[in-house]
């Protein structure tokens, strides 16, 4: 399985891989985009680009670059709209709280009342609850075409640490579905489909007509709105 996978134990999130013609419906702000799994891949990436962390030191969210590639953020899907990524995180030392920025720039993860803030305690995952090799399930995050996602990093401990990310990443090629009697099965819960939140709850923009040429669907919405929705522009 190679060096970086030496060791892993899968079975928490395993039951949350999809598989080749599985239906997934994406969350976004204003509402779902569904589409069906053609292909799939999975592999692991252990990312060990980080700096050292002294005692207390927080690192706001930020994108995960390769050095050397040329890249700016290893997790964007730029060029293929048909793709997708769902990622999960194990992470060392057990102390490292990491936090999801979605995109990178925007918390995830707040109060009503009260915002996350650099050092919350709230809306972190640690490597007690995610370990480098074991990742938890509340690791989860998809990530669409152009949305690009970041973490901020956080040291609670009295010493200088090493972080490590090892991402496990599952690749998808989805086709958009635009058949409305399907989606109609989908929102009266007589078709399996998986429902999964891109992000947290807190707004953000992002360009649904231009990367899918659909407006994004309610759940509730009644089948004239779907129709209206997935229907193609019309330009004069």
């Amino acid at each position: 399985m190679g060096e970086a996978q030496v060791g892993l134990d899968l079975s928490r999130i395993r039951p949350l891989f999809l598989e080749e013609n599985f239906l997934l419906g994406l969350g976004f702000p204003q509402g779902y985009i569904f589409f069906r799994i053609q292909r799939k891949e999975f592999f692991v990436y252990l990312y060990d680009e980080l700096a050292s962390m002294a005692a207390d030191a927080y690192v706001a969210e930020a994108q995960f670059g390769i050095t050397g590639r040329n890249v700016t953020n290893a997790f964007r899907i730029a060029t293929q709209t048909n793709h997708l990524y769902q990622i999960f995180r194990g992470q060392n030392p057990s102390q490292l709280k990491t936090y999801l920025g979605m995109p990178y720039t925007t918390p995830q993860f707040n109060l009503d009342e009260a915002a996350r803030l650099i050092k919350s305690d709230w809306g972190y995952l640690s490597g007690w609850e995610s370990p480098l090799n074991y990742p938890s399930p509340e690791s989860e995050v998809w990530v669409p075409y152009r949305l690009d996602v970041g973490f901020a990093l956080y040291n609670p401990t009295n010493d200088t640490i090493y972080p490590l990310i090892k991402f496990y990443m599952l690749r998808y090629d989805a086709q958009l579905i635009r058949d409305v009697d399907l989606i109609m099965r989908i929102l009266e819960r007589k078709t399996a489909c998986r429902l999964a939140t891109v992000g947290g709850l807190t707004d953000f923009d992002y360009h649904y007509r231009e990367f899918y040429q659909v407006d994004p669907i309610r759940l509730g919405d009644a089948r004239n709105v779907v129709q209206m929705k997935i229907a193609p522009r019309v330009v004069a």
